[in-house]
């Protein structure tokens, strides 16, 4: 991702209610107005459990954008009840992995596909802005 561009054009906002699809958006402020560097959000599912998605702009990576959001994104989920997390992603992408796992417990990892799937349990709101 080169540019995030416009979350809503990409799909990454669609829907957002903040009860049962909960986005959070990282912006960088200038004199000309807003540019948008990175989104996360959480769709439920049935079980009260929900699907994860994070991008940061190539620019923004590695300052620390990725894990502000998944901090927001963890306690705005944890407030509806949201506490267990699907996160897919590529086998070579672990940095993934140790980012969510900043705000929540890996519970369970399968692959099939050319996919990792991790089912993540979501730590206690304190321990999670913290760690």
């Amino acid at each position: 991702v080169e540019r995030i561009g416009d979350p809503a054009a990409m799909g990454l906002t669609d829907a957002v209610d903040q009860q049962d699809h909960l986005a959070v958006v990282a912006e960088r402020v200038t004199g000309d107005g807003a540019e948008i560097v990175g989104v996360a959000r959480v769709v439920r599912f049935a079980d009260d459990s929900g699907e994860v998605g994070i991008v940061v702009g190539d620019e923004w990576r590695r300052r620390g954008i990725g894990l502000a959001l998944l901090r927001s994104l963890a306690l705005a989920s944890w407030r509806v009840g949201i506490l267990d997390w699907t996160v897919l992603r590529l086998p070579e992408n672990d940095n993934v992995d140790r980012l969510v796992q900043r705000v929540a417990s890996l519970t369970a990892a399968t692959q099939s596909g050319g996919v990792v799937e991790g089912t993540h349990r979501l730590l206690p709101a304190g321990v999670a802005v913290h760690r």
